[in-house]
């Protein structure tokens, strides 16, 4: 990468170990991306700091502060240093720990005790405390054109699409990393060239409630992954709120970071503008069959009716959507047998106590919390079998980190409906019929095509992204992968309910994939499956995206892309695989699939 004057002296040492250590890891990131150099932030939003009982666990042998934990986690750096203070200005974004409910919620002591810590830190190092995955709701609200450093997937579109900010999804790693240096690689939607729109999508029905731009999103999402889709035709005048749960769907079932909405979003006046000097690569049409297709797929896990907790807030609760949860609890008490919990961040959950909604909500039976979700936390009510959620995004995630949890999904009027009756009165759920026909837009499991008898060999050239080399047994998705709500790095398995490796073990095998979607815990994700012995042995990657880039880097397992062949459709689960990531070849010996 080509560095300036002050760039090279960070990565020189003379501003210190840590200022060195977070300079060296973006240009190790940097590299992976290709990308040619850094570009000035001074907006980040990031968990620096955040600990939990594996991590106090694994760096226990130096001592285990927070201080070691930044050091040699989040930047990534094989010994412990002193962190100064941030350089850049840096909000503190959700963790996994409800300050005051935490025992009620089941939080082990000793990850209450961590987060406090952590917390404690991150302040003391000039860090922001907003505690939520919505901190435009909170205070930090980027200008137009402003160059971020930003995780939580659902922020980050946001901002991108809504704001006309720019910022790639980075990691915890990333963040850390830019608020010492206040640089970021000049990648991806940082540059006006790839912001440009590539997919239109025709919304050829209704679209007016939060609901309906949940199921739009996730349906855009699926099937644009991280690309950027153009939205077209009967959407009226979204709001904020709107936007935020669009938003939060696409960059769960997909990997959107980058919307537009023609006549609305700043980027977007005419088509011609949200499409600039390109042509679509494809057009979308969104219309009622697709709507019934996308409900039934939301509503595809499990099938009791008898709802036991009702989770609002994902993404964190604006004050406007806690008013409208007030207003229809307003004199109503929650079954005995449901818990009700809203989640929203400090600042709107003092907003919403000052203006009295907050005694409304826990006077019905329902609780406020701050802070975190349920996903975040894999935390709900004892005894949780059945969900109730106005988030197409938590429904996504919390029946895969929660096991044996069914999920409804509805709008906030059918879900308090539900806390209400103890009854889900929504939609039905798919027939079998309906399953079946829903699964032509589905992936399907990976078996190329390629004509190759066993034993023979396959080379395919391509771009180094960590250097090493391994030889190890493929495993293979035509798909692209979620870190958060789709791996347990602790297991080293693939979760995600509706993924087609679900249940399959990567671990010493190389991983061969798509790319990566969902959450910007990508890379945290994976950097724990490395620490916990469950890491895959190589992975070779057909798309390249800020996750995947620093998943790889902090994985440090031979890892190769750019191929002159699409190595999910050459190499089969089973094959034999050797990843040279000095050279950046991979060489298949075929197996015939066994």
């Amino acid at each position: 990468m080509e560095l300036t004057a002050d760039e090279e002296a960070m990565l020189a040492g003379e501003e210190g170990p840590a200022v060195q250590a977070a300079m060296d890891l973006l240009v190790r990131y940097g590299e992976a991306l290709g990308a040619e150099r850094f570009l000035d932030t001074d907006n980040v939003a990031g968990v620096p700091g955040m600990v939990n009982q594996f991590l106090e666990g694994y760096y226990a042998d130096g001592g285990a502060t927070h201080e070691e934990i930044f050091a040699r986690h989040d930047l990534d750096a094989d010994e412990s240093f002193e962190i100064p203070e941030a350089k850049a200005k840096t909000s503190r974004l959700q963790g996994t720990v409800e300050p005051d409910n935490w025992e009620s919620f089941g939080t082990d002591p000793e990850d209450a005790r961590l987060d406090r810590e952590s917390e404690s830190f991150a302040a003391d190092h000039d860090v922001e405390i907003l505690k939520t995955c919505t901190p435009y709701h909170a205070g930090n609200l980027p200008s137009y054109g402003e160059h971020c450093a930003w995780m939580e997937s659902s922020a980050v579109v946001f901002i991108n699409s809504v704001i006309g900010a720019r910022t790639n999804v980075e990691g915890r790693e990333s963040t850390s990393a830019a608020m010492l240096t206040g640089k970021i690689p000049d990648y991806g939607l940082h540059r006006e060239e790839n912001r440009y729109g590539t997919h239109r999508v025709d919304v050829d029905v209704e679209v007016d409630s939060v609901m309906d731009w949940g199921m739009l999103g996730y349906f855009v999402g699926e099937r644009v992954q991280a690309d950027k889709p153009v939205l077209v035709g009967n959407y009226g005048s979204p709001s904020r709120v709107e936007y935020k749960h669009f938003g939060a769907a696409a960059a769960t079932s997909g990997g959107v970071e980058l919307y537009h909405v023609v006549g609305e979003t700043p980027e977007a006046d005419t088509v011609e503008d949200a499409f600039g000097p390109t042509d679509p690569v494809d057009v979308l049409t969104y219309d009622e069959a697709a709507r019934q297709q996308t409900y039934h797929e939301l509503n595809a896990v499990g099938d009791d009716r008898d709802v036991d907790f009702v989770m609002l807030g994902c993404p964190h609760y604006s004050i406007e959507q806690v008013r409208t949860v007030s207003r229809l609890l307003e004199g109503e008490t929650l079954d005995d047998d449901v818990s009700l919990w809203l989640f929203s961040s400090r600042k709107v959950g003092e907003q919403a106590r000052e203006e009295g909604h907050a005694q409304v909500i826990e006077a019905a039976g329902g609780e406020m919390m701050t802070d975190t979700c349920s996903a975040m936390s894999q935390a709900v009510p004892p005894g949780t079998d059945v969900v109730a959620m106005d988030s197409a995004k938590q429904t996504h995630y919390l029946p895969a980190m929660v096991d044996g949890v069914e999920a409804w999904f509805g709008t906030t009027r059918e879900v308090i409906d539900a806390a209400i009756s103890g009854t889900w009165g929504g939609g039905p759920r798919m027939s079998d019929a309906e399953s079946d026909a829903s699964d032509d837009g589905a992936v399907d499991a990976a078996t190329s095509d390629d004509p190759a008898a066993d034993g023979e060999t396959i080379v395919l050239e391509g771009r180094s992204v960590v250097g090493g080399y391994v030889e190890a047994e493929a495993l293979v998705t035509e798909g692209t992968i979620s870190g958060w709500g789709g791996v347990d790095p602790y297991e080293g398995t693939i979760i995600e309910t509706r993924h087609e490796l679900t249940g399959e073990c990567f671990t010493d095998k190389v991983l061969v994939f798509r790319g990566a979607k969902g959450s910007s815990g990508w890379s945290s994700i994976f950097h724990t499956t490395r620490l916990a012995d469950t890491a895959p042995a190589a992975m070779v990657y057909e798309e390249t995206t800020t996750k995947v880039a620093l998943g790889a880097v902090v994985t440090r397992a031979p890892a190769v892309t750019d191929l002159n062949r699409d190595p999910t459709e050459v190499i089969d689960t089973g094959d034999l695989v050797a990843v040279d990531g000095d050279a950046g070849t991979v060489t298949v010996t075929k197996r015939g699939g066994d």
